[in-house]
């Protein structure tokens, strides 16, 4: 999965981010607004796209682990990528 395939999974889970920028930097709590039931929504998109199990307690535990999580596009994207058949 890449950015161009995971903005409009962001977008159906928060509409309000409609014609927003998204970049991997991007904070996915702190700087795009999702809360916990957002990403729960987006977790399940995620799976269905991927068609991979997608645990994010496992993205945040592992991001919590690093010096200064920042839950970004950028490692959400990783951690699909590692869940996906052949990851």
């Amino acid at each position: 999965m890449n950015l161009e395939e995971l903005v409009p999974l962001l977008v159906k889970v928060k509409p309000s981010l409609g014609g927003r920028t998204i970049g991997p930097g991007d904070e996915l709590v702190d700087g795009l607004g999702l809360d916990s039931l957002d990403l729960l929504q987006l977790s399940r998109q995620l799976g269905k796209e991927t068609k991979a199990e997608i645990v994010l307690e496992g993205w945040a535990m592992a991001e919590r682990q690093r010096q200064g999580p920042r839950f970004t596009v950028e490692s959400l994207l990783a951690h699909v990528n590692a869940a996906r058949p052949g990851g």
